[in-house]
């Protein structure tokens, strides 16, 4: 029915009246019409011609009015005024030229209602009064049954009908103007809620994004410590998934077990916040220090909604602050070389001085002597003793400028095997004959570029070294092997960079060096030995200069079982 009464007619909400007037129009019209077409024949049935062609006529236009307006909607008002109009003029004809139609009162009263409802409050009022003009002027001017009260009786009720329907038109249009207020106010709110929401969904969207890419690993939980969300980040971070440790404590974090649990949370029901660095763990069990900050989260009444917590992966700053202290220690072993280096040559240059007259002397004497002379024995001991301080100047010397000497290529195994055969390498022996020297020489040709003097120095002082390590017996091993890094060997002492080396290694099975030595064994005169029985303090020094001066690394290994040095030669 709907679709019959409204076709061709789009409608839009503010011609929400014109629709009503049309669905008004259309159903007046549909129901008038057939209900003329009966009476006209029952009165023609009952020999009523003349009132039943009227009906009839009536009808007629009727059916014309409903086809016409269907065809556009701007037909409506006119429609609407003519009809009415042409309606209550029809009516009043009707109550004045046929006084025995019993219909007529309730045709013109009922036509005056739908007039105002039609046309509206203003036009019905103009309508309706046309209308009692034109029905007093037909009683004027033709002869009717009815008399001067009747018809004013009869006008009174028309212009009671108008004044009631005048003020509810009136009363209607009040309260239209009041509900058309207060739609444009709620369509004011909507807007500015909807842009308030839509502002407020932009900075949430905004502090989820800036959340997500934030590199600490953001955690909230609840005041019991169970996660309820985190961050983009704790998959980089931890291994872990957002949905895998969703309902799970926050101690899953931390290396130490229930920290959570049994230190943050109790911290921060007294003080709210908390900070501490941690051992954090991820998803693989592996350990990385953290930064821990976890705070209460209040709302506008101070009450407590859960915990936020954030967890800053410290391991980049941790190598940089120990790369930093290396630094600084590297540069304070440099100044503290550097002072030493200048102490040595000055003590060095003033004992040569000294040692000049104790080691010429003697010889000269010596030669004054015969040899079986009880005094010459003497003075071999001060002029062995003499040459013995001389040895110790020039490791002096070697310190603090470094080894000048010419390079030439040497095989390190060729020497090692003669400078283990010399006198001196035994002499060194002989006193702890519990002490055996072993060798492990590689076959293939161990070719260098050195100085043959100061790397049997090197020999010396590492054996030596090595002997005083042992406590009554023991085992001493020097070995050569060539090898070849394909990466940087990053080790306690240094970092020895890529490339072909020849390896010369001194190991001793005696207690090993205690770790907290083992960063100072190189610096000069800083050792655990018993001053004046035995060492001086500076041979591993001098092992370091000579073979940095050589372009070579030292890698030294120690532990209970007993030390190695490794000395780096690069392969010529």
């Amino acid at each position: 029915m709907k679709n019959i009464l409204t076709a061709n007619f789009h409608f839009s909400e503010q011609e929400y009246e014109l629709k009503s007037r049309v669905m008004a129009i259309n159903v007046l019209l549909l129901v008038v019409a057939p209900l003329l077409a009966i009476m006209s024949v029952f009165r023609f049935t009952h020999a009523n011609l003349q009132q039943g062609l009227v009906d009839l006529l009536f009808a007629l236009f009727c059916i014309m009015g409903l086809f016409w307006i269907r065809g556009d909607k701007k037909r409506i008002d006119r429609a609407a005024y003519t009809g009415s109009f042409l309606s209550l003029i029809l009516a009043a004809t009707l109550f004045v030229l046929v006084p025995e139609d019993t219909l007529r009162i309730g045709w013109f009263l009922v036509l005056h209602v739908l007039t105002f409802f039609l046309a509206g409050p203003r036009i019905g009022v103009i309508i309706s009064v046309l209308s009692l003009i034109f029905l007093w002027t037909m009683y004027g001017l033709i002869q009717t049954g009815y008399s001067l009260y009747e018809l004013v009786y009869f006008s009174s009720l028309s212009v009671l009908i108008s004044i009631l329907l005048s003020f509810y038109g009136y009363r209607d249009d009040r309260h239209r103007q009041r509900l058309r207020s207060l739609n444009s106010e709620l369509e004011d709110k909507v807007h500015t809620r909807t842009a308030e929401l839509a502002r407020a969904n932009k900075e949430l969207k905004l502090f989820f994004y800036a959340l997500d890419t934030a590199s600490d690993l953001i955690i909230i939980s609840g005041m019991d410590g169970l996660i309820e969300y985190t961050n983009r980040s704790i998959f980089d971070l931890s291994g872990w998934t957002d949905t895998e440790i969703a309902g799970k404590g926050a101690d899953i974090f931390c290396a130490e077990k229930h920290y959570m649990r049994d230190m943050v949370i109790p911290a921060l029901d007294d003080f709210g916040y908390w900070e501490d660095e941690i051992q954090a763990v991820r998803k693989d069990s592996t350990v990385f220090p953290a930064f821990l900050n976890s705070t209460v989260i209040l709302d506008d009444r101070k009450q407590a909604l859960g915990i936020v917590s954030i967890i800053r992966d410290m391991s980049d700053i941790k190598q940089a602050e120990k790369r930093k202290l290396q630094i600084e220690i590297k540069s304070q072993q440099s100044s503290k070389m550097e002072a030493i280096g200048l102490m040595a040559s000055g003590v060095a240059h003033d004992l040569n001085n000294i040692l000049s007259g104790v080691i010429n002397y003697p010889e000269l004497l010596l030669l004054e002597l015969p040899p079986d002379d009880p005094l010459r024995s003497r003075i071999e001991k001060i002029q062995h003793s003499g040459l013995r301080a001389a040895a110790v100047v020039e490791d002096l010397l070697t310190v603090a400028r470094g080894v000048a000497m010419a390079k030439t290529s040497l095989n390190v195994n060729e020497l090692i095997k003669e400078y283990l055969a010399t006198p001196e390498i035994h002499h060194a022996l002989t006193s702890r004959p519990g002490i055996q020297l072993n060798t492990n020489l590689c076959p293939e040709p161990a070719a260098i570029l050195g100085s043959v003097v100061h790397i049997r120095k090197c020999l010396l002082n590492l054996i030596i070294n090595g002997s005083e390590a042992l406590v009554g017996t023991g085992t001493l091993t020097v070995a050569t092997r060539l090898c070849t890094l394909d990466a940087p060997l990053k080790r306690q002492t240094m970092e020895i960079p890529a490339g072909s080396y020849v390896t010369v290694s001194v190991k001793d099975s005696g207690g090993g060096i205690p770790p907290q030595d083992l960063g100072h064994i190189f610096e000069p005169f800083y050792s655990k030995k018993v001053m004046g029985r035995s060492g001086t303090g500076i041979g591993l020094a001098v092992v370091w200069n000579v073979v940095r001066d050589h372009d070579g690394y030292i890698d030294v290994i120690s532990d209970p079982s007993g030390s190695c040095f490794d000395l780096y030669f690069p392969l010529h």
